[in-house]
């Protein structure tokens, strides 16, 4: 597998979700709705590499953790106000929500999955997509990395099956060595 294009977004808590829509029209002419802050940004992250995905990608998307808005919301209303949750708060609080707009927006039918970033996160997201590249369930991988809570720090790699052969590397840096990456900084 080689990397076929990276792009990385910083983004602040202080950039608000209609910020992140404006940046978005920028590159999609229409835009879902009702989706949580997560997916806007993972959106943004991706927008850059749509010029080189095929129908066939799949997506594999990692994070610390789901929507920390939307979880708090959440939480909130079924915990402390002992309300019924709002079906916003509810179908978004799903990890794979996130990855269910991406591929739709994106018009991609591939494989899609969520897992939990962890300390060797580029490595079982290039395990699993190899997987799917080898039997076939996909030509391409869009792997995404979402960590941080005050600054939010996305990345994104495109790769595809070259040589049939397992991609190795630990972080970031190393899938984007030698690749001029799309960078964006939102405060």
């Amino acid at each position: 597998m080689h990397v076929i294009s990276a792009s990385q977004l910083s983004v602040s808590t202080r950039t608000s979700d209609k910020q992140l829509k404006t940046l978005l029209r920028e590159h999609f002419s229409s835009l879902p709705r009702r989706i949580d802050r997560l997916a806007w940004q993972a959106l943004l992250t991706a927008a850059p590499l749509t010029q080189h995905l095929v129908s066939s990608c799949g997506i594999y998307l990692a994070a610390d953790y789901p929507s920390g808005d939307t979880m708090t919301g959440l939480l909130n209303s079924v915990c402390i106000q002992k309300l019924q949750p709002r079906p916003f708060e509810f179908v978004n609080s799903v990890s794979n929500a996130a990855g269910f707009y991406l591929a739709k927006q994106l018009d991609v039918q591939g494989p899609n999955l969520f897992i939990s970033a962890g300390p060797q996160v580029w490595q079982q997201l290039l395990q699993l997509a190899y997987c799917d590249v080898q039997a076939k369930n996909c030509q391409q991988a869009l792997l995404i990395v979402c960590r941080g809570n005050e600054q939010v720090q996305l990345q994104a790699v495109l790769v595809q099956n070259q040589h049939n052969q397992l991609l190795a590397a630990d972080s970031f840096a190393q899938l984007s060595s030698g690749l001029t990456v799309t960078q964006l900084v939102l405060d």
